[in-house]
């Protein structure tokens, strides 16, 4: 069985990878003994203890991201759509699944907006499939060893999990699972091509990131750039 603390040393080893150079990075243990600021516990006040322990994690994990950066501890509220109010200019990503948490934070300038999924490493079952995967991406699956394709679904969820949260604080919008495809042109690496316009971006559009694997767990990052946001007029 590996160790609490070699578990989440692998995830932060991994996080820092796909991180924007001079990001803070933090890794945690949802189920811990954390405690939220009372300006935050409010909107968890009436979740399930497990919940509570989960979101008190990760707010104590984001101060500490935050602290790399030279920002004093602060409480982080929830905002619209749920989403971390983040201190001013700042950019930021909380996820969490059964066996750890990240946290991923950077100053604004050139990076936009971020996001980070966290999943426990287990195969989508097909019957998910066609709710969260386009027809291009379950015909990419076909194309995978039978054994292979239940995590590779997983792969694709993930990633448009991450793009989702980044994008939400450009856009304000909840997007359906059909508005990009994504491929994985090199390991580690995945395309996600725009079919449906959104926010700043057009059809045919592709955002990027990276995608691993540690200890059980399948983490995504995505980094919006200024370059990229820029160039293009809202849709």
């Amino acid at each position: 069985m590996i160790a609490t603390a070699d578990r989440l040393g692998a995830l932060e080893r991994l996080a820092r990878q796909f991180a924007p150079e001079g990001a803070g990075v933090v890794s945690f243990r949802p189920d811990g003994d954390a405690r939220a600021y009372a300006a935050e516990a409010e909107a968890v006040a009436r979740a399930v203890p497990a919940r509570r322990r989960e979101f008190a994690a990760g707010r104590t994990a984001a101060r500490s991201a935050l602290a790399q950066l030279g920002i004093p501890p602060a409480p982080i509220p929830v905002g619209e759509g749920r989403a971390p109010v983040w201190p001013d200019g700042i950019a930021g990503s909380i996820a969490h699944c059964a066996l750890g948490g990240i946290v991923i934070v950077a100053r604004k300038g050139a990076v936009s907006a971020l996001g980070v999924d966290l999943e426990r490493d287990a195969a989508l079952a097909p019957d998910l499939w066609p709710g969260v995967l386009t027809e291009e991406e379950i015909s990419d699956l076909a194309g995978l060893p039978e054994d292979d394709r239940g995590r590779g679904a997983l792969d694709r969820f993930v990633v448009k999990e991450t793009l989702f949260k980044a994008q939400y604080p450009l856009t304000g919008r909840m997007l359906d699972f059909d508005v990009v495809t994504v491929q994985f042109p090199q390991p580690g690496r995945f395309l996600a091509r725009v079919d449906v316009p959104f926010g700043p971006f057009a059809a045919g559009d592709r955002l990027r990131g990276g995608l691993g694997r540690a200890t059980g767990m399948v983490l995504a990052v995505a980094v919006l750039s200024d370059d990229v946001i820029l160039q293009r007029g809202s849709c």
